[in-house]
C-alpha cells in the first residue's frame, strides 16, 4: 500500500510540474460538416474596422500578406509585386518593389516580416532572403548555399524555419529532415521530421506557420494536424477530425498521383484546411474541390464543440470576409470595401468604431479592402 501511494504521489508530481511548465496536452476536435449553421452575425460582440489608404501607389489587390511592424502594418501584393507600409491610421508610409532576378530583388513575394528594425522576406525561387528597410531600401541579401529545395520560411530564435519542397515535387530526394532550423546565415543547425516520399498530391493552402499567443504553430500540406515548436522539436499539439469526409483518409486516395487528384478536385470530400487559433476560439476554413470559397466554421477550445457559421449577405451571395490572424481577442479579417456597409447594416446595432479617425463613407470609397476586427462574445 505504501508504495502505491509513493507512485501516485510521484504521478501527480509529474502532473503539476507538466501543468507549472506550460506544456500543452493534445487536443483532438471532431468536425461535422452536417451540423447547424449559426448565423455568424449572433456571434460577434463588437467590431473595429481599419482602412488601409489607396493613392497612386499603393492600389492593393489583396491583404491577404498583412504583416505587423513598430509603427503601424504593412501589406505585400503578389499581384503587383509590391510592400507597402502604413501607420497605424492606415496612412501609407512607403511602397516599393523589387521584383525582378537581380542581387537585390525577389521573382516570388512571400509573407514579409519585422526584425531588428527592418524588413526581411525570402524568396524559394532565387533562393535568397533579402533585406530592406521600412523605406525601401536594400539592405542585404542572403543566399541559400545547401542543395535542398526550400519553400515556406519563418523567423525563429535567431535564425530561421524552412519547409523542403516535397520529394514528389522535385528532384530532391536527399536524406535528411522535411524542416530545417536555420541560423542568421541561413547554415542549418537541425533539422525536424525525417524526409520522406511525399504526399501524392503536396497541393497546400497556405498556413504553414502560424504565431498563437507566445507559441509557434506548423501544419504540413494538404494535413489535418497541427504541431508545437519547441526547442528543435515539433510537439503534436492538434488534431482537425472530418471523419469519412477527409479526401485523405479514404482507401486508394494516396496510392498515386491521378487517384489523388482525381478525388481532391471531385469536391466531394475535404482535401485542405486552414485554421487560426485564438485563445478561445479556433477559426477554421476546409475546402472542396477547386473553389477557392471554403466554407468556414468555428471550435469552441474550452467544449471541443464544432459549429458552422452563415456568412451570407443574401440568398445568393457571400461575404468575402477573410480571417488573417488573430490579436488578442480580435480576429482580424480583410473585407471588399464595397461590401463594409452591408456589413454593418446585419450587426443590427451591435458596436463598431472606425479607427483612425475618418468615417465609413471615407473608406467605402477606396477600392483598397477593409481591415475588419471582430470581437467575439464570451463563451
Amino acid at each position: 500500500m505504501r508504495r502505491f501511494l509513493i507512485v501516485l504521489c510521484c504521478f501527480y508530481l509529474v502532473i503539476e510540474v507538466a501543468a507549472q511548465s506550460g506544456e500543452e496536452e493534445f487536443h483532438h476536435y471532431k468536425i461535422d460538416l452536417k451540423s447547424e449553421k449559426v448565423d455568424y452575425f449572433e456571434l460577434i460582440e463588437s467590431v473595429e474596422i481599419g482602412r488601409i489608404e489607396e493613392t497612386e501607389s499603393s492600389l492593393i489587390s489583396s491583404a491577404a500578406l498583412y504583416f505587423k511592424t513598430p509603427g503601424g502594418f504593412g501589406i505585400a501584393d503578389n499581384k503587383s509585386h509590391m510592400i507597402h507600409v502604413f501607420n497605424d491610421k492606415g496612412d501609407v508610409v512607403s511602397s516599393f518593389s523589387g521584383n525582378g532576378w537581380g542581387p537585390k530583388e525577389y521573382q516570388h513575394l512571400a509573407m514579409p516580416w519585422v526584425r531588428d528594425g527592418h524588413l526581411e522576406i525570402f524568396d524559394w525561387a532565387t533562393r535568397k532572403l533579402i533585406k530592406y528597410s521600412f523605406e525601401g531600401k536594400f539592405l542585404e541579401s542572403i543566399t541559400v548555399r545547401f542543395p535542398f529545395k526550400v519553400l515556406h520560411t519563418y523567423p525563429y530564435k535567431n535564425g530561421y524555419m524552412m519547409s523542403r519542397v516535397p520529394a514528389g515535387m522535385a528532384p530532391d530526394t536527399t536524406a535528411g529532415h522535411s524542416i530545417l532550423f536555420l541560423n542568421e546565415r541561413l547554415e542549418i543547425v537541425d533539422g525536424a521530421f525525417p524526409y520522406e516520399r511525399s504526399h501524392p498530391f503536396p497541393m497546400g493552402l497556405g498556413g504553414y506557420y502560424m504565431q498563437a499567443g507566445a507559441e509557434l504553430l506548423h501544419k504540413k500540406m494538404v494535413s489535418d494536424s497541427l504541431f508545437r515548436v519547441v526547442g528543435y522539436q515539433m510537439i503534436p499539439f492538434m488534431k482537425f477530425d472530418f471523419g469519412k469526409e477527409w479526401t485523405w483518409s479514404k482507401p486508394g486516395t494516396m496510392l498515386s498521383v491521378d487517384n489523388a487528384a482525381e478525388e481532391a478536385f471531385s469536391g466531394k470530400s475535404v482535401f485542405e484546411m486552414i485554421v487560426k487559433v485564438g485563445d478561445e476560439l479556433i477559426d477554421i476554413a476546409y475546402y472542396k474541390g477547386l473553389s477557392r470559397n471554403p466554407n468556414r466554421g468555428y471550435i469552441n477550445r474550452k467544449t471541443g464543440q464544432f459549429f458552422r457559421y452563415d456568412l451570407r449577405m443574401n440568398r445568393k451571395e457571400k461575404f468575402k470576409l477573410i480571417p488573417i490572424e488573430w490579436q488578442g481577442d480580435l480576429l482580424l479579417h480583410s473585407l471588399d470595401s464595397d461590401q463594409l456597409e452591408r456589413f454593418i447594416n446585419k450587426l443590427d446595432g451591435k458596436p463598431f468604431k472606425v479607427r483612425g479617425g475618418c468615417s465609413v463613407e471615407d473608406i467605402v470609397e477606396s477600392e483598397n479592402p477593409v481591415l475588419v476586427f471582430v470581437r467575439f462574445k464570451p463563451l
